[in-house]
């Protein structure tokens, strides 16, 4: 016997939940190619602190997409990028830079 049953504490059941986060981007490559980029995770935690955990899932996988994304840039598809694609992903990433 425990020592909480001796003096009639009842201890609380840990409340624990998994939280999953996940994050994409699609690349438009011109002539109607376009790259796909993703990546989902999950982790489990108490229920108090889950709002902090998605969130940085949630970076964490914003983080791993963007050095893909990063990546693929350098690998030189700006060269063969519609120009349209090209200013709308460096719109997206003024945009994302500010959060």
């Amino acid at each position: 016997m425990t020592w909480q049953r001796l003096l009639g504490l009842q201890r609380k059941p840990s409340r624990r939940v998994e939280v999953a986060r996940s994050y994409s981007y699609k690349m438009n490559m011109g002539n109607y190619e376009s790259r796909d980029f993703f990546c989902s995770q999950k982790a489990e935690c108490d229920v108090d602190d889950a709002e902090e955990v998605g969130r940085r899932v949630y970076e964490y996988c914003r983080r791993q997409v963007l050095a893909s994304v990063e990546e693929e840039r350098q690998a030189g598809w700006k060269a063969t990028a519609h120009p349209v694609a090209v200013a709308n992903a460096r719109e997206f990433e003024k945009r994302s830079v500010a959060k």
